[in-house]
């Protein structure tokens, strides 16, 4: 059976497209109200910190008020120390949309959603908070992971990388992000879509040509935020080939070598062992889910000040 690339946020039916939001509508909305607001505060808390300040130097403008200590301390100058000219970064989500991501998780206020939805929630409060804080210094791009569960062409079950929003360009409005659900962009001569399997970093090379092309400013973080192991197949001359964590590995090492990149691992289902094959693992346990990623994602912030 052909197969055909279509746009998932546009070309599905309204009842496909919104799963989460028929059930959760409330609680979602409720989530991104309260983490924009939470957000917000942390990033105004960092704008405070970066701006301008004034020290005393060896070199800079003449103060003349500190001339006669010239004999015995050679600080005489003033310079301005402006960290907020250098504080330009991409944080980059990469986040799955297979199906095991409609398992509930802990939101915020004692509330439940599927991980998927309460990761939406976090991403476009994210880029709402961003845009009241910061001048916009830190852009986003949410880019999707996904891979279909029937073969592509004959080649096996393709991993395909979507980017469905990007702060950089002013006529994509955040409320996209509402719009994300479980579904591959892949679809047959009908428009039917299969589910996805979880391909992670066998789309390496696709998220490494990305940060290449696509990204513009000075700095960037890659988050990883997926809920499982690699599971997906592929096939060669009609043998099967499965993809393992020791693949994700290798790919790791090949495509991200010196690139910040943090893999948000969500749920109870990785042990010590999975966790090695995943760049810099923060395992956010379903209760403690918004809490880690938001000091995780405050922690990384900071540390771009600095």
């Amino acid at each position: 059976m052909s197969k055909h690339i279509i746009n998932p946020l546009t070309s599905v039916s309204e009842s496909s497209r919104l799963t989460d939001l028929p059930r959760y509508n409330d609680v979602y909305n409720e989530n991104v109200k309260t983490l924009t607001k939470r957000f917000k505060r942390v990033f105004d808390s960092l704008e405070a910190n970066l701006k301008p300040k004034t020290r005393i130097s060896k070199r800079g403008k003449l103060k003349g008020s500190r001339l006669h200590m010239h004999s015995y301390n050679n600080k005489l100058f003033t310079q301005k120390e402006d960290k907020f000219n250098d504080f330009n970064t991409t944080f980059v989500f990469l986040l799955d949309v297979s199906g095991s991501m409609s398992a509930n998780t802990s939101g915020v206020n004692n509330t439940v959603l599927s991980r998927l939805a309460l990761s939406k929630a976090i991403l476009k409060a994210l880029s709402i908070a961003l845009k009241k804080s910061l001048k916009g210094k830190i852009k986003i791009e949410v880019l999707l992971k996904s891979c279909p569960e029937s073969t592509f062409q004959e080649h096996g079950n393709a991993g395909f990388l979507s980017r469905v929003y990007s702060s950089s360009v002013s006529s994509i409005n955040p409320d996209v992000i509402d719009k994300i659900n479980y579904s591959c962009p892949v679809a047959d001569e009908q428009g039917n879509q299969s589910g996805s399997s979880t391909p992670e970093l066998l789309l390496g090379k696709a998220v490494s040509y990305f940060l290449k092309n696509y990204i513009k400013t000075k700095n960037y973080l890659v988050f990883n935020m997926t809920d499982g192991d690699i599971y997906t197949n592929m096939s060669v001359d009609s043998e099967r080939a499965g993809w393992s964590n020791k693949d994700n590995y290798k790919c790791m090492k090949k495509y991200f070598k010196g690139i910040p990149f943090v893999s948000i691992l969500m749920g109870y289902g990785f042990s010590k062992e999975d966790m090695k094959h995943h760049p810099n693992p923060v395992l956010c346990t379903d209760d403690k889910f918004v809490v880690r990623l938001e000091t995780t994602i405050s922690k990384l912030a900071r540390s771009l000040a600095q």
